[in-house]
């Protein structure tokens, strides 16, 4: 079974130099157990944030308000959203073993998916809320940045 994340994963230095391991309390535990159960069923390693072990990525977990990356309104500002890649996986092989998977990632409450055409080096998974009309039934809904 794949190791548990650490927080600094999931979220930028200044907000875990600013709450240590309170930090959880700005990632969704649905965000958490989608990211868990991938890296689980592809038993590869997934990178989010590596900042803290010497990494350059500090942006695709939590964004906090004032941060000038993404969209305003992007689900990261909401701890619902990562970024992810593996170095074992293409971010195509990674959708391949969600959808997969399907009944398992929607069950965790998975709901979007940036479409991986635009994003060729990372996978942007969230779990916004579905909205009936909006979001395919029982399906995720791929969207364009």
């Amino acid at each position: 079974m794949a190791a548990k994340f650490v927080v600094q994963e999931f979220v930028p230095p200044v907000i875990y130099h600013n709450f240590s391991n309170k930090s959880w309390w700005f990632i969704s535990p649905k965000i958490l157990d989608v990211a868990f159960e991938l890296r689980h069923m592809v038993g590869q390693p997934l990178i989010i944030n590596n900042w803290h072990t010497g990494g350059r990525m500090i942006n695709r977990g939590y964004r906090p308000p004032h941060s000038n990356v993404g969209a305003p309104y992007s689900m990261h500002r909401l701890g619902l959203a990562i970024d992810v890649s593996s170095p074992g996986l293409t971010p195509v092989q990674l959708l391949k073993a969600i959808q997969d998977n399907r009944a398992r990632f929607l069950e965790l409450g998975l709901t979007t998916i940036e479409d991986p055409a635009h994003t060729p080096t990372w996978l942007h998974l969230d779990c916004r809320p579905a909205i009936e009309g909006v979001q395919p039934p029982n399906d995720f809904l791929f969207v364009k940045p």
